[in-house]
């Protein structure tokens, strides 16, 4: 099972994700993340990182598509498979799920 949990209540804002084996606790605003797994006897660990602004990374994946003929961006089957889902737990938490499949998602 998959979970997708959004916490913007609290004002610390943070995502909580669990899957079998494994849960992660990100704090995108702050650049920090905590990790347990079912391997390191569910100890938690902080890492930081940063996800850049679409105008950082867009000149680097034009430039590789240009030299190299392709790039580092997911392929459409993966980023749809990802995309698919987070739209099922929102669609969970929303109490649609199970409803019949969209054919658009007006997302901006």
């Amino acid at each position: 099972m998959f979970s997708f949990v959004l916490h913007d209540d609290s004002g610390a804002h943070y995502v909580d994700i669990s899957a079998p084996g494994r849960r992660w606790m990100v704090r995108e605003g702050a650049g920090k993340a905590v990790v347990t797994t079912a391997e390191t006897g569910w100890a938690w660990s902080e890492t930081d990182f940063a996800v850049p602004y679409q105008s950082a990374i867009t000149g680097d994946a034009a430039t590789a598509l240009l030299d190299t003929g392709g790039c580092d961006l997911p392929t459409l089957a993966e980023s749809s498979l990802l995309h698919l889902a987070v739209l099922d737990a929102y669609f969970e938490a929303l109490g649609l799920a199970g409803a019949a499949p969209a054919e658009k998602c007006p997302v901006t």
